[in-house]
């Protein structure tokens, strides 16, 4: 059976009710048009005010966000150059459409990333998978989630094995050459598939027949109810009227 790793901050709502409320604000989102910095900066309240009255790790989702901030950078690093009608000036310095559109793309990036994090963090990778599961989301798809999720990190410790390993062979900028890299991402693969073998065959020797037992259910309320309707015409109020 799996048990949450992290206790939720909000056990008083179901983990169904959070899902919606989170897909849905990321769709709105999502939506937002191009030049509407306003709204953009108006949604990005929400999961700094979950962070906040939740007791979240604001610095660790933090990180997490920046690590993947060069790949929404990338998105919008065109936009710049291929919009260039002139909006406004700002302190003597002129500002293209591209460069709002940009920021919009960026804040709508950074938000929603965040926004995942938060839920991750606030009701656990397990609860979300039962909650996906209890939606109608297939089993399989839910299981595997649950694998990749869980050992990821067995992939991470093989990866920082032969990292060290290397290190402590070279010196200086040697064996960063191309064909050490290579060599080293094989045998991450070979290593890889040897552990999951054996993994496996112990997973099976516990009694895994290809899914997983969650804890008892509970019934969604009124309470979750409320919750998702609530948010739902708040983030209406936000999309329609800024």
């Amino acid at each position: 059976m799996l048990e949450d790793s992290s206790p939720s901050s909000l056990p008083v709502f179901d983990g169904r009710a959070l899902l919606v409320v989170w897909f849905v604000f990321v769709v709105f989102m999502v939506s937002v048009p191009k030049f509407a910095v306003g709204t953009a900066i108006a949604f990005a309240a929400f999961p700094f005010f979950i962070i906040m009255a939740c007791h979240l790790p604001a610095l660790k989702i933090l990180r997490r966000v920046l690590m993947l901030s060069p790949f929404i950078l990338l998105v919008a690093a065109a936009n710049p150059f291929i919009d260039t009608r002139p909006v406004c000036e700002i302190f003597g310095l002129p500002v293209n459409a591209g460069m709002i559109s940009a920021s919009v793309i960026i804040l709508k990036g950074l938000v929603s990333v965040a926004a995942v994090l938060t839920l991750v963090e606030l009701i656990s990778f397990n609860s979300i998978c039962e909650s996906l599961l209890r939606i109608g989301v297939p089993e399989v798809f839910t299981t595997q989630l649950m694998l990749v999720y869980r050992y990821a990190f067995l992939l991470s410790d093989e990866a920082q094995c032969l990292n060290k390993a290397r290190e402590l062979r070279s010196f200086g900028r040697k064996g960063r050459e191309l064909s050490v890299v290579s060599r080293i991402i094989g045998s991450l693969l070979l290593r890889s598939v040897s552990r999951s073998e054996r993994v496996y065959k112990a997973m099976l020797a516990r009694g895994f027949r290809g899914t997983f037992t969650y804890r008892e259910a509970r019934s969604f309320g009124i309470s979750d109810a409320l919750l998702v309707i609530s948010s739902c015409i708040a983030f209406v109020i936000v999309r329609i009227s800024i």
